[in-house]
């Protein structure tokens, strides 16, 4: 009886537990790309546009990549810079615009899934006089492929944020927004960002516009998804309990 009741207990002690995923670190990695897609303006206007994996790099088109460790928590790890500008004081007018894509590219290379933390950050910063008009733009929105061909989620947009001199001088602004990646799949969250001016003489000695316009991204944190643990069936143990008696009933005979 007593061996009988100890291998009953045992039974339902072991299916008491939940099943554990086997603890392993994060198998994932990353690549940066940006793309300058406008610099457009007129002999009067002046615009730059940059968009870089390092804000100390020099080419508007960088790319890098690395094991996602290695990024996670650092600030900035690249951003998406419009810069336009111009001066109609002499006359005729002044047209500027410039537009780029900026896009971080996370594959999770394990089966379990993953979730990131990003942040965005932005500021502009105008200065108009006599007839100047200046705006800037950001698009925060996550998707799927690089600078050259990233295509948004249908309605996944994190931030769209939009300024201009007849409503605000100048501004900063954050977001911070959660995604997650399946196993063995690769998300994108790209930067699309602009900046335009325009001025016109009008009879006024003094019509210039300047939009400076930038936006960073970061990676704050990263977890690996947990499966569920398997419950306990509610009628286990009074499968046990009768699996016990049978065994006792059978010893007894």
């Amino acid at each position: 009886m007593k061996n009988a009741l100890t291998r009953g207990a045992a039974v339902a002690l072991l299916a008491a537990l939940p099943v554990a995923a086997a603890a392993s670190g994060i198998d994932a990695t990353y690549a940066i790309s940006g793309s300058v897609f406008d610099e457009t303006t007129d002999s009067l206007g002046d615009a730059f546009a940059f968009a870089v994996a390092d804000p100390a790099a020099l080419s508007p088109s960088v790319l890098d990549s690395g094991d996602l460790a290695d990024i996670v928590g650092e600030p900035d790890i690249f951003e998406a810079w419009n810069f336009a500008e111009g001066d109609a004081t002499f006359g005729d007018f002044a047209f500027a615009s410039a537009a780029t894509t900026s896009v971080l590219s996370i594959t999770n290379n394990g089966p379990a899934a993953i979730v990131v933390t990003y942040q965005a950050r932005w500021l502009v910063d105008f200065d108009v006089a006599g007839n100047g008009f200046a705006s800037a733009g950001f698009v925060v929105s996550s998707g799927t492929g690089d600078a050259d061909s990233f295509a948004p989620d249908a309605g996944g947009t994190e931030a769209d944020v939009t300024y201009d001199t007849d409503s605000v001088p100048g501004a900063t602004g954050s977001v911070q927004f959660q995604r997650t990646i399946a196993g063995a799949e690769t998300l994108s969250v790209a930067l699309e960002a602009g900046a335009e001016g325009f001025a016109d003489y009008a009879d006024l000695f003094d019509s210039t516009f300047l939009s400076d316009a930038r936006a960073y991204m970061s990676v704050v944190d990263v977890t690996a998804v947990q499966p569920n643990p398997v419950p306990l069936p509610t009628t286990l143990p009074l499968m046990v309990v009768g699996m016990g008696g049978l065994m006792l009933l059978r010893r007894r005979r």
